[in-house]
């Protein structure tokens, strides 16, 4: 059997990036039968653009997502694009095939998207508070063909205050009940911490979670960060990221119940420290068929 592998890449060139979509065959050579030869270019907003993460649907249709910057003085906002089986934009979904903005006019950028059961797609990165200028935890959902779902959070948008300094969602995931769970960094001057923030499907703080739907992790009473976020067939949660330890990156692994708890049986109480050579960068997980 062949399996399809979808990847972006954005390359920029002298302050020009283009975002990059392609479809591989084994060995690896590109599907020519996919848009122009393997590959789809595109430039959303023109000046600068960024493809954060991809997400497929049911229907094989393919979403893009991450942000865009119009020019070199104006903000950087949500963009969104979303492909055909074939590569082809599909021009039923946003305006004409992408999102960019939206009339919330936020600033900030998105570092995941996922596709819900019902096909509706949620978004979470961080935005720049109007009035403390910090960033800001933020979601947004949309319908299947890229309407903004007004039933959810604030028409559409929920915005999370954690700390009066900032943090920023990273990942999400939907567990089994419908439930969306948020990995990401919360600033507690001077230390940074993994967070994990839990909503119900509606977009509400579940208050069965953690403190009122907010759990914090602070591993190293230094530089904390979580990347990435999977859901095991149990329930249970598994977090990547960071910590920062005697001037050098150790990637961490941590593990909590369904309740924000973090589990004992996993690592050393529910945390895992690797040396990774003092490196780090995007990271992201992925769950063997035996739980490994």
């Amino acid at each position: 059997m062949k399996y399809k592998l979808y990847y972006i890449l954005y390359i920029t060139v002298f302050y020009f990036s283009f975002t990059c979509l392609g479809i591989a065959q084994s060995p690896g050579d590109l599907d020519k039968t996919f848009s122009n030869g393997g590959k789809v270019n595109l430039g959303i907003v023109g000046f600068y653009d960024v493809a954060q993460e991809v997400a497929l649907q049911k229907d094989g249709k393919i979403v893009v997502a991450g942000y865009g910057q119009e020019s070199k003085v104006s903000f950087k906002g949500l963009s969104m694009a979303r492909y055909l089986q074939n590569g082809e934009m599909d021009y039923d979904f946003g305006n004409l095939g992408v999102i960019h903005k939206l009339k919330m006019n936020l600033e900030g950028e998105v570092n995941s998207v996922v596709i819900q059961k019902d096909d509706k797609i949620i978004v979470v990165g961080y935005s720049i508070s109007p009035t403390t200028n910090n960033e800001e935890i933020t979601l947004v959902r949309f319908t299947e063909n890229g309407k903004v779902d007004k039933s959810f959070g604030n028409k559409g948008l929920i915005v999370t205050e954690i700390s009066s300094e900032k943090e920023v969602g990273e990942s999400i995931a939907i567990q089994p009940d419908g439930k969306i769970v948020v990995v990401g960094t919360t600033q507690h001057n001077p230390s940074f911490d993994i967070v994990l923030v839990r909503y119900d499907e509606y977009g509400n703080l579940d208050p069965y979670f953690g403190i009122g739907g907010i759990v914090i992790t602070d591993i190293n009473s230094g530089l904390d960060i979580g990347k990435s976020i999977v859901i095991q067939s149990d329930g249970k949660l598994i977090v990547s990221g960071f910590t920062y330890v005697g001037n050098k990156f150790f990637m961490t692994l941590l593990r909590y119940d369904s309740n924000g708890n973090l589990d004992p049986t996993f690592g050393e109480s529910g945390i895992v420290i690797t040396d990774i050579n003092g490196r780090r960068g995007r990271m992201d997980l992925a769950l063997q068929n035996d739980g490994k």
